[in-house]
């Protein structure tokens, strides 16, 4: 899933990159300000027509994209859309549920072929209280068969879209420097429902829980395992 910005929230990409770079230690060839700006900040060939913004995730510092999360999951009305690979976070899980409940469109789109078994049993521990609440869980196989997802994304009532790198377990949200591009363009969001979203339904199978005793007792094992990875909940 990739987005292609133009306009002045390059200009915002570029500055989180250069901090960034400047933290880790970086040098820059001059410190005078005009001829950072003529190279690193020229002016945008063209202006885009969506309004846009970065989100970021700083340890200790802000947490942007988690806030934005938490607000738009808990204002929804119609529709709430998530795709996500680790969905761990125990507060986030309580608000996608009460969303649910509430009479939200809720609907999340999960890898059916895991790159990391231990976070994916530890997100589907959730998955039946999720159900239980309302909310559809599409376990992503794709065109081929191949099941592989490591897409982030999140919209809401054609009213805000956020699509990065942020993940919803608390190392990605409160430990972890993160940025996604968010926008309240409705335009923007109808695409990203269609081109993404819908899509991707299309090729998922609805989440059925394990049947057999020996698997719940894995999934339960494994899903209880990796909550030590992800940290600090």
């Amino acid at each position: 899933m990739m987005v292609r910005c133009q306009g002045s929230v390059v200009g915002q990409m570029q500055s989180g990159l250069l901090l960034s770079y400047l933290y880790n230690g970086g040098k820059l060839a001059s410190k005078d300000a005009a001829t950072v700006r003529d190279r690193f900040f020229p002016a945008p060939a063209k202006k885009g027509n969506s309004n846009a913004r970065m989100t970021y995730n700083i340890p200790r510092g802000v947490h942007d994209v988690h806030d934005d999360y938490k607000q738009q999951i808990d204002s929804a009305k119609d529709y709430l859309y998530i795709i996500n690979p680790y969905i761990t976070n125990k507060d986030l899980v309580e608000r996608i549920a009460a969303a649910a409940k509430r009479g939200v469109d809720v609907r999340l789109v999960h890898p059916a072929s895991a790159e990391n078994p231990l976070n994916d049993a530890n997100t589907r521990l959730y998955f039946d209280k999720l159900q239980k609440a309302g909310v559809k869980i599409y376990m992503y196989e794709g065109e081929k068969g191949l099941g592989k997802v490591h897409a982030k994304g999140l919209i809401a009532d054609d009213k805000f879209a956020s699509i990065g790198s942020c993940n919803m377990d608390t190392m990605a949200l409160r430990h972890n420097y993160e940025s996604n591009v968010a926008s309240k363009d409705p335009e923007f969001v109808r695409q990203v429902r269609k081109d993404l979203f819908e899509k991707d339904f299309a090729v998922s199978k609805l989440y059925e829980p394990p049947k057999s005793l020996w698997q719940r007792i894995k999934l339960k094992t494994k899903g209880t395992l990796a909550k030590f990875l992800d940290r600090w909940s």
